[in-house]
């Protein structure tokens, strides 16, 4: 049956901010007692990794799986059905099935997940599927799911799952079965095994191996491979699937073949080649990937990255973000570091048009005129001029606001390409933690009445109306135009920001729970 077991204390996963309260401590539910004996560490199966999931800032479950596969910078994990599903906190699948949000599951490198974690390396995912005959049933013949990572790289380790043609199990066949699993002298392992079984029985769709000599898999082995040799090479022959609770008396997987054309290679078909802006900022900072340097140096909360992180995300007002960022500029400036990599480098093609990234479809703040007086429809990645008075909605009461108080900050605010966008629409958690956002909001906000509280931005021909950076009188090109000297528009150097779907990991003590 599938039981739950601790699992050791590793860093709190988040995407996007810190996650509060990590550090509570999570019932160990389930725990069985019986230590398994065999195995030996594995070196040399990298493309076997940990899957965490999430489940809240107290807990979370352990599995493992396999990549299979690789689609441009997606990597194809196979694992158990029962991995990504909801459960009851005891090991049981609940019904109807609800699959896990992959913004809280984990994809992680290394023969040992702990210390990969506690060093920030480790996949995002984009997208979970779980096979369509699975119903949440204990000896489901159709166990097996499939996880859709980000940053895989053209050198990340696979084996193919096997194929109908070249799956030739059968009582006697020797398999290598593989995982992050409860070993015999640690209940905490994280480090992963290998052990050899022999099939003892077989069905169209499982295989069950003898455990009594004490070797084979148990509690955080779910989901992982049972290798076989082929002559075409190493292949994933099974899914490690259920057991007896004790782990003293037999292993079962799902046989892959079976499932290998209709589930296996029509994921990996219909997987996209090319990733959207929030896929591209959370493969960037995947292990080995153009960002992952500036995300480690916030890997964990006792880096200035992570306090600042800390800090900020507790906030409830730009005020207290400012004072976050103030208290900890070290912190702040490294945090900007990882959000300018992700838009300015691999990702600066494909959110040319993100709001977090400055651009809008019609860029918000870097715009040429069409015709017509002030804000004009924006033209994606433009330059202009403009003044402090074309500052969105550009009224008369606001105008004076601008000119009179905040004429400073509305150009640092306009030189900054993530604080334009996001004054025109806070579309991400990054708006919350722009420093020159932070700055010209509570400037604005001293101003009598809050005449320049944000309009709504119109579309037209394809952008968004350029409000931030407009044109000049007349819809000629923002070369001149405006009302006075205090030029808002931004630099075409100006660095972006992008923390969307950006992952971080803080190291605090918490047992999470395993899944078998």
């Amino acid at each position: 049956m599938k039981v739950c077991a601790p699992v050791a204390p590793i860093a709190c996963l988040a995407l996007g901010v810190w996650l509060a309260g990590c550090g509570q401590q999570a019932p160990q539910v389930g725990e069985t007692q019986s230590p398994i004996f065999g195995g030996t560490p594995d070196t040399s199966h990298s493309a076997v990794m940990a899957l965490i999931d999430q489940l809240s800032s107290t807990t979370a479950t352990a599995c493992t799986g396999t990549t299979v596969s690789l689609v441009g910078a997606s990597g194809i994990f196979l694992t158990a059905g029962h991995c990504v599903v909801a459960n009851d906190g005891m090991g049981h699948v609940t019904t109807p099935l609800k699959l896990a949000d992959p913004n809280n599951l984990f994809v992680v490198p290394g023969p040992n997940w702990q210390q990969s974690v506690q060093a920030g390396l480790y996949y995002g995912v984009a997208q979970v599927a779980v096979h369509p005959q699975y119903d949440g049933s204990v000896n489901s013949p159709f166990d097996v799911a499939l996880v859709r990572f980000l940053g895989a790289l053209p050198a990340t380790p696979v084996i193919p799952a096997l194929d109908a043609a070249n799956d030739k199990l059968a009582v006697g066949s020797t398999i290598d079965v593989v995982g992050f699993g409860k070993t015999d002298t640690n209940a905490m392992n994280s480090t992963r095994f290998e052990v050899n079984r022999v099939i003892q029985s077989i069905t169209a769709n499982q295989f069950l191996y003898d455990q009594t000599d004490m070797k084979g898999a148990c509690q955080g082995d779910s989901g992982g491979p049972a290798l076989v040799d082929t002559p075409a090479g190493t292949r994933v022959a099974g899914v490690t699937s259920f057991g007896d609770p004790d782990c003293t008396k037999v292993g079962a997987s799902v046989r892959v073949s079976p499932v290998y054309a209709s589930f296996i290679q029509a994921f990996v078909s219909a997987a996209p080649r090319a990733l959207s802006c929030n896929d591209c900022a959370l493969a960037s900072v995947g292990p080995g990937n153009a960002c992952v340097t500036q995300a480690t140096a916030c890997a964990t909360q006792a880096t200035a990255c992570g306090k600042f992180l800390g800090c900020a995300d507790a906030c409830t007002s730009s005020s207290c973000v400012a004072n976050c960022r103030a208290a900890n500029k070290t912190g702040a400036a490294a945090f900007d570091s990882v959000v300018s990599c992700q838009c300015g480098g691999t990702c600066q093609a494909v959110c040319a048009n993100s709001p977090s990234c400055g651009g809008s479809g019609g860029s918000g703040g870097t715009v040429t005129g069409t015709g017509g007086a002030g804000p004009s429809t924006g033209v994606a990645g433009s330059t202009g001029t403009a003044t402090c008075a074309d500052l969105p909605p550009s009224t008369p009461a606001c105008d004076a606001c601008v000119q009179g108080s905040c004429c400073a900050q509305a150009a640092a605010c306009a030189n900054d390409t993530t604080c334009a966008a996001c004054y025109i629409q806070a579309s991400s958690q990054v708006c919350r933690f722009n420093a020159a956002l932070t700055a010209l909001s509570q400037c604005l906000a001293s101003c009598a009445g809050s005449p320049c509280a944000t309009g709504t931005a119109g579309s037209s021909g394809g952008g968004t109306t350029g409000t931030v950076g407009g044109t000049g009188a007349g819809g000629t090109t923002g070369q001149a135009g405006g009302k006075s000297g205090c030029n808002v528009a931004p630099s075409p150097s100006a660095g972006g920001g992008l923390l969307t779907l950006l992952a971080l990991a803080f190291a605090v003590a918490r047992p999470r729970a395993r899944r078998r």
